[in-house]
């Protein structure tokens, strides 16, 4: 299996020194104590700085000195992987310790014959840099300390552009999407017209980036269906009671704009009446006193 990563200038040091094993940390389980088990090609010895600054030169000449953006891919790497089949697994000690103070094993796939493997790396990293140019290549790093030996195979993406046509730097223009499903293919035909069919699904063998095999991405698909649905479900859930609570406050509105005309009546009939008390009253008074004058 293959996958395709763009790098731009920034940290491409850290990059290559991951790579050659000079770096202080790493993201992945990684066995120092198999690293002298790595190897590398067109790489010449020549340290992390070093094959920056060759990124950095090669890009420079392509683009003819004209400035190149700093968001612009100037180093892509395939990372193609050895078929697991190909590898018996062996357990490691990590180096680490559990809660329970017992060592922390991890799986390594180990390559049956070293020899096919050393052959299989060298064929893909000839065919990537006859793909895309010796003097674009920076070299392919083997590494054969981790979960399942692979090669990273760095290059400087040198492409025509697609807006102005001229020779340019981009990972964009180079790495299209059918460029992207080409490499694997035209890599599967090359690695069975030197292996023979035994090589069929050494590329194309329905694995994920991840190692997966075809049941389990199948399996996981599955399960990533089911939660997709699950999710599709609860946003409904959740649309319907962001209705139901617009449907709420619109009659908790409605409501106090009645009670509040309500309690502007009961004001205003209160005022009424207390006119009409006091109108009784004078009229009365004034009855009276005719009354009182008649008498």
């Amino acid at each position: 299996m293959a996958h395709v990563k763009g790098f731009t200038k920034f940290g491409l040091t850290n990059i290559f020194a991951e790579h050659d094993r000079t770096a202080q940390n790493y993201k992945n389980n990684v066995d120092l104590n198999r690293s002298y088990l790595n190897f590398d090609y067109g790489v010449d010895g020549r340290s992390a700085s070093s094959c920056n600054k060759a990124v950095m030169n090669r890009t420079k000449e392509i683009m003819n000195g004209e400035k190149i953006q700093n968001q612009t891919n100037v180093m892509c790497e395939w990372k193609v992987t050895y078929p697991s089949e190909l590898c018996f697994v062996k357990k490691c000690d990590s180096g680490e310790k559990d809660k329970k103070g017992k060592p922390v094993m991890w799986d390594y796939n180990v390559p049956y014959s070293n020899e096919l493997c050393e052959h299989f790396f060298r064929e893909i990293y000839q065919f990537t840099s006859d793909r895309y140019g010796k003097d674009n290549m920076i070299g392919g790093y083997v590494h054969m300390d981790e979960t399942t030996p692979h090669i990273h195979i760095a290059f400087v993406p040198e492409a025509v552009s697609r807006k102005t046509g001229r020779r340019t730097v981009s990972t964009a223009s180079l790495i299209t999407k059918k460029e992207l499903s080409s490499y694997q293919k035209d890599l599967a035909n090359h690695m069975i017209s030197v292996f023979g069919q035994e090589a069929k699904y050494w590329i194309l063998n329905g694995r994920t980036q991840t190692g997966e095999t075809i049941e389990q991405m199948k399996a996981r698909r599955a399960a990533d269906e089911k939660l997709a649905e699950r999710s599709r479900e609860l946003d409904e859930k959740e649309e319907r009671i962001r209705l139901l609570e617009e449907e709420l406050e619109r009659e908790r509105l409605e409501h106090e704009d009645k009670l509040r005309e309500l309690k502007q009546r009961i004001v205003r009939q209160k005022d009424i009446n207390n006119i009409v008390d006091k109108g009784t009253s004078v009229n009365l008074s004034k009855y009276q006193n005719i009354a009182r004058f008649l008498d």
